[in-house]
């Protein structure tokens, strides 16, 4: 799988889940990686709160 490929499936799965759970964060999340892909690491960690990222580290 290549990245386009990749891209192409977290498209799909955020259009399945804009039309099928529309109330669902998921799709946002989505959107958010599709923006995010293809960006270099500094820009993407830049692009979520600090408070986040700890919260992540805790959760994991």
């Amino acid at each position: 799988m290549d990245r386009n490929t990749a891209l192409a499936s977290i498209q799909a799965a955020r259009i399945w889940f804009e039309a099928h759970e529309p109330s669902s964060p998921v799709a946002l999340l989505l959107k958010q990686a599709e923006r995010l892909t293809g960006k270099r690491f500094d820009e993407v960690y830049q692009a979520i709160p600090a408070e986040l990222v700890e919260r992540w580290a805790r959760e994991h």
